[in-house]
């Protein structure tokens, strides 16, 4: 039992271990970003009617702002997309008749340059 435990507890400290470092990377990235991703980024927001911070979120996973960079280098990358996938209805209605409001739901946008990745066909899409 101790050897569990002394193993569960090594899990959980690795575990820690790996969201604390997932949050200073999103921070460095986050503290990279200049008045051009804010353009871009706020305009994405706007367009989706939701806050700047869930778009930048979004963006800062992976290696989306480097897409965004080569980008702004000009010859490297023409085009960018700024995808989101189609959300769920508001309001789902339930078997009694009665309509919930269920929680809100999480942004999803990503970018792409159109060669890598494949674009869902129920998406808003921004270039």
């Amino acid at each position: 039992k101790r050897l569990k435990l002394s193993r569960l507890h090594t899990l959980k400290n690795r575990f820690s271990f790996n969201v604390q470092k997932a949050r200073e990377e999103k921070e460095h990235k986050r503290g990279r970003l200049d008045a051009r991703h804010n353009y871009m980024l706020r305009t994405v927001a706007e367009h989706l009617m939701v806050s700047q911070t869930d778009i930048e979120d979004n963006i800062l996973e992976g290696f989306q702002i480097e897409l965004m960079d080569q980008f702004f280098l000009r010859p490297t990358i023409a085009l960018i997309m700024f995808c989101s996938p189609k959300s769920e209805p508001a309001d789902a209605a339930v078997a009694n008749g009665t309509t919930v409001k269920p929680a809100k739901t999480r942004v999803k946008v990503y970018i792409t340059d159109c060669k890598n990745e494949r674009v869902e066909p129920d998406s808003t899409i921004m270039y």
